[in-house]
């Protein structure tokens, strides 16, 4: 298994794009990402 380096900013990138999707609230991106719901809102 081969490993993908993924930079900072794309990860924020996908973040971005699932909390701004209509699938999910912006909680459960926070969770899946590992971070608080404060710092997602930032």
């Amino acid at each position: 298994m081969s490993w993908k380096n993924v930079t900072p900013m794309e990860v924020i990138i996908r973040f971005v794009m699932l909390a701004l999707g209509e699938r999910f609230t912006v909680s459960e991106p926070c969770e899946l990402f590992g971070i608080s719901r404060k710092t997602g809102w930032k």
